[in-house]
């Protein structure tokens, strides 16, 4: 969310509540980094390969959000529009894997 809120900071979304890359906002979105990465950690260790595949190709896709969100990557509003749906795909196949028995 904080990387949806900057990425409206800078325009490339519409989303309601934009933030500016302050530093305190830039600190929730570090914190909020390595949150996810140490679930993701433990994730591997309680989960199935499919599962584990599905959540490295989320992973991916949050950082390229992220990348554009913090201007570290070029981003225009259709290239983040694509990043966003590429996100949604694999958050969907995620999901789909993590409740297959």
């Amino acid at each position: 969310m904080v990387s949806l809120r900057l990425a409206a900071g800078r325009g490339l979304t519409d989303y309601p509540s934009p933030l500016e890359p302050t530093q305190e906002a830039l600190g929730e979105a570090a914190a909020a980094e390595d949150r996810r990465g140490h679930l993701l950690e433990n994730l591997r260790l309680l989960t199935d390969t499919d599962t584990i595949s599905a959540a490295r190709v989320l992973n991916h896709a949050l950082w390229q959000l992220s990348w554009m969100a913090h201007g570290k990557i070029p981003a225009t509003r259709d290239s983040w529009a694509q990043a966003w749906r590429e996100y949604r795909e694999a958050r969907d196949e995620y999901h789909r894997c993590a409740r297959s028995p």
